[in-house]
């Protein structure tokens, strides 16, 4: 049997508006939901997970990281490919959060 993993981007995590911090937390929970339900042990988030182009935004990284803990006491593997919006520094590329 295939393994099946779950594939996600762009979601863009950011507290801008009001509800933005729970809402970003929960679709990561909900897509670790997803992988339980279908049988997958992975999830990909392929790309802007954050939205910290222009800088790091602690409650953003603190919701994001209590949406992936959650995921991972499913045990569902999260896997992180950063984006142009995980960097927050655009002279330096090679650093991001994640």
């Amino acid at each position: 049997m295939a393994e099946k993993w779950i594939l996600t981007a762009d979601t863009h995590a950011n507290n801008r508006l009001p509800g933005n911090l729970e809402f970003s937390r929960q679709l990561i929970v909900d897509m670790g939901v997803l992988a339980r339900k279908h049988g997958a042990r992975h999830v990909i988030f392929a790309g802007d997970l954050l939205d910290q182009k222009h800088g790091l935004n602690l409650p953003v990284l603190l919701a994001v990281h209590s949406g992936l803990e959650t995921i991972k006491a499913m045990g569902v593997v999260p896997i992180i490919l950063p984006g142009n919006h995980d960097q927050p520094h655009p002279e330096n590329p090679g650093f991001s959060p994640l």
